[in-house]
């Protein structure tokens, strides 16, 4: 850049090193904190340069190399972070085609109950005809029952429990039991805030429990 003013060769650059950086999973501000120590390292150097080339070097010298620099580190943030950002939402979107594509996201454990088990966020299924496949399924298998584990939820809020009440509700519609597992403590505080009426399903705290009780039963 100093040579020619040419900003030309930070895109190639910029989007090889944000691919490797998303792909490992490195958090966005450490990259972000290394720019910051980088220019300063240039800077440093211009410094000294001109402390030994006082006689030969102009203040618009100084003035130019300065702007040229730092232009073209904020050119590189920018290029970096917006290659990070499309990397990054391509690899969520893959997450989220591959919760898809599950083909069998109900596990028979008996000839009447099967096991739902919801890993991540609620609302990740819910573009992708979660519900209607649910419903297909637990009616393929014969079901008379359907335990739906939460242990895998993170956290819950208002629009992921009216999905999961959808399910319940359509399942109910089916003959099929609903039994919910694995609800976290912030999960159940959360829905007490929200008002949310857990006591018209059955509940366990954990999943081996309801297993044990309900192919007990059955």
């Amino acid at each position: 850049v100093l040579k020619d003013g040419s900003f030309k060769n930070l895109s190639g650059w910029a989007q090889e090193i944000a691919t490797k950086r998303a792909r490992l999973g490195n958090p966005l501000y450490q990259s972000i904190r290394h720019f910051k120590t980088f220019r300063s390292i240039f800077l440093n150097k211009v410094e000294a340069f001109v402390g030994l080339h006082q006689s030969s070097i102009t203040q618009q010298d100084i003035i130019l190399w300065n702007r040229t620099l730092n232009e073209a580190f904020d050119r590189m943030i920018e290029l970096f972070t917006m290659y990070y950002g499309q990397v990054s939402e391509a690899q969520v979107y893959a997450q989220k085609m591959l919760i898809s594509e599950l083909s069998t996201p109900v596990i028979s454990i008996s000839d009447t109950v099967g096991v739902l088990p919801i890993i991540g966020q609620i609302d990740d299924y819910k573009s992708n005809d979660f519900a209607e496949k649910i419903m297909v399924q637990a009616k393929d298998l014969e079901l008379s029952c359907l335990i739906i584990d939460l242990s895998g939820v993170p956290s819950i809020d208002t629009m992921m429990t009216n999905e999961l009440f959808q399910v319940v509700n359509m399942l109910e519609l089916l003959g099929i039991d609903t039994t919910i597992t694995g609800i976290r403590p912030e999960i159940a505080l959360t829905a007490v805030q929200l008002g949310i009426d857990f006591s018209k399903i059955r509940t366990y705290g954990k999943l081996k429990d309801a297993v044990s009780d309900l192919l007990h039963i059955r």
